[in-house]
């Protein structure tokens, strides 16, 4: 899950929580609270900071676990958990099962809604990307939206529709939930968090929190996964502030402390610009 700052099109409402669907980009809402901007739940299929490199290292690191945990937060409408699906399938091949289920949560229940119909619109670019997995081309009926419309200009508009043909989404858990309320989950050995791409907006008191929370319940045999939007804006730093440790050359990934009892509570200052600071 993305979460991208305000389109100034967009329209806000009063004191309470309102959305707007919007036409570009596979999938993506934008949330607004009290005229202020909160959230966007912009996400794609197989975005460019998900690498097969990094799900490589994460297989290497678990290849002598009978089992392992992956928790997918912030999940949106659920294109991530598949990219991650379909990559355990891909290399692992038979024995992806013991990574599953993919336990996949967002707080926003329209999204998970949207998650658990199987229908992922695509652009041009992440259908092709899409195209080197066979499990797509196996489980997904493909329909052109657009045909009138250049390929060369899917960026802007969805391109294709990715209907799911099988019971594939039988290995993805969706479900809605608070990061915060997932401590028992979370608390696993052998626990793969992939939490991406929305640190930022949370605000600095709340990034805090969070952190603090992972350190003190992530087990030492578990990982972090982040994204490049949160990199970006130095949740990395704060992670290592924390404890954690980069695993094996990745920017994304990271081992837990697994010492509780050592970590103390950290003020947060991120690199955001101050306009787009808005969730206190």
């Amino acid at each position: 899950m993305q979460i991208n700052p305000i389109n100034h099109n967009s329209y806000q409402v009063n004191n309470t929580y309102n959305k707007k669907k919007i036409s570009f980009k596979s999938y993506e809402t934008e949330v607004f609270k009290n005229n202020k901007f909160v959230y966007s739940t912009y996400t794609e299929l197989f975005r460019h900071d998900l690498v097969a490199s990094d799900i490589e290292r994460i297989i290497n690191k678990y290849k002598n676990a009978t089992k392992i945990n992956i928790i997918n937060h912030a999940c949106s409408a659920g294109y991530e958990s598949y990219s991650l699906l379909m990559s355990f399938m891909k290399y692992l091949g038979k024995d992806f099962e013991k990574f599953m289920p993919i336990i996949a949560r967002d707080i926003d229940k329209d999204a998970i809604e949207y998650a658990k119909q199987g229908q992922l619109k695509l652009n041009h670019y992440e259908y092709q990307d899409a195209c080197f997995y066979k499990s797509f081309k196996n489980n997904f009926k493909i329909e052109m939206l657009n045909p009138n419309i250049s390929r060369f200009n899917s960026d802007i508009e969805n391109y294709y529709q990715a209907s799911l043909q099988t019971d594939l989404n039988k290995y993805i858990d969706f479900g809605v939930s608070n990061i915060f309320d997932d401590k028992e989950l979370i608390s696993k050995d052998n626990t793969i968090l992939i939490c991406r791409n929305f640190w930022p907006f949370l605000g600095d008191e709340k990034i805090s929190e969070l952190a603090f929370f992972l350190a003190n319940n992530m087990k030492s045999s578990s990982l972090i996964m982040i994204g490049d939007f949160d990199y970006g804006h130095g949740i990395n730093n704060l992670l290592k502030s924390y404890g954690f440790r980069e695993y094996d050359l990745s920017d994304y990934i990271y081992e837990a402390p697994g010492k509780s009892n050592e970590v103390k509570f950290i003020n947060f200052i991120h690199k955001m610009q101050p306009d787009l600071n808005l969730i206190s």
